[in-house]
């Protein structure tokens, strides 16, 4: 393991814009920075009686957490025919629909997004193996 192709870009994990579809993409910040971890502890904080090991306990914490530390941006965002503009309501309604949760969740926590370009190629080339046409 090579720890270098590990490591993120500072300013890459401060927020990246990821192609959602065609039309849609969302500006999401690393799951690893410190404002996530002080979101997901202040949300702990008004669970009375939180207990770590309740499965809904640690999802609403995540929920909110990604929510006000992660997700930092939309565009093309529409119900219908209409408009979903960026607000933290807005935000916290769209992460309760589980694909975008699941989707978002899952690209806050890849650090492939948060890399360097060089790096982040690296990490693909080892994800699907040297030499290996996909």
């Amino acid at each position: 393991m090579n720890l270098k192709e590990l490591r993120t870009d500072a300013a890459k994990e401060n927020g990246v814009w990821i192609q959602f579809d065609d039309e849609t993409r969302f500006k999401l910040a690393s799951r690893s920075r410190p404002e996530f971890t002080r979101a997901y502890e202040k949300a702990r904080k008004k669970i009375p009686g939180f207990k770590r090991d309740s499965a809904e306990s640690n999802m609403t914490c995540l929920r909110t957490a990604v929510g006000e530390a992660c997700v930092l941006g939309w565009e093309n965002v529409k119900d219908g025919e209409t408009v979903v503009d960026f607000t933290p309501a807005n935000v916290e309604m769209m992460l309760k629909i589980p694909a975008i949760f699941d989707w978002v969740v899952m690209n806050v926590t890849d650090v492939t997004n948060f890399q360097a370009e060089a790096t982040a190629e690296d990490a693909e080339t080892l994800k699907s193996g040297f030499g290996v046409e996909s």
